[in-house]
């Protein structure tokens, strides 16, 4: 245990030594013999370098869920096929979809919130009016709710009749309740 805390440590070091020493950290990464804390060293050095040839390093190393996630995430590589688990290939595909923007991973998103938080996450990135547009795709209330505040409160634009529509579907009263008090501290400025 206390010996991969250790590489799990100098894992998370290599970024800072790569920055020095590409070479010497290399052959830190390598020296490291949990599978878990060599992919993230070698995901630290494509960080640092872009060299694709660390991600395919990372690649041949991953056994579980987790690093191809991790991997999916810092490299951006489509390669969710390989994550079993439903909850982690849908957050793959929202990092994908938030990455590029690519309507296709959207739509393979299953679980709803994952869809709507990433949803909103894009809606933040685009310029009036396309911002709203997506804003008003989101499906879970409370994430179209935030994205409608949001953009009212940056752009200068009324859209409380949309904001009081999307909290009325909230289901969750404390949610709901959160929301309106803070739509009435905005609104109090």
């Amino acid at each position: 245990m206390e010996k991969r805390l250790k590489e799990n440590l100098l894992a998370e070091e290599i970024k800072r030594i790569a920055e020095r020493d590409l070479d010497l950290a290399e052959k830190l990464a390598e020296s490291i013999q949990d599978c878990e804390a060599k992919v993230m060293a070698f995901l630290n050095l494509y960080f640092v370098s872009k060299d694709q040839e660390f991600v395919k390093k990372a690649l041949r190393i991953a056994r579980n869920d987790e690093d191809f996630l991790r991997i999916v995430e810092v490299s951006g590589l489509d390669i969710v096929e390989l994550i079993n688990n439903a909850y982690r290939r849908d957050l793959a595909y929202a990092y994908l979809f938030e990455r590029t923007g690519k309507f296709e991973y959207l739509v393979k998103i299953s679980d709803r919130k994952i869809a709507s938080a990433s949803m909103k996450r894009i809606s933040e990135k685009l310029s009036f009016p396309q911002s709203l547009e997506m804003a008003k795709e989101i499906p879970d209330p409370y994430y179209r709710c935030l994205a409608l505040m949001q953009i009212s409160e940056k752009e200068g634009v009324d859209l409380g009749k949309e904001i009081m529509e999307s909290l009325d579907g909230i289901e969750n009263p404390w949610l709901q309740k959160w929301l309106r008090r803070r739509l009435a501290e905005k609104s109090n400025r």
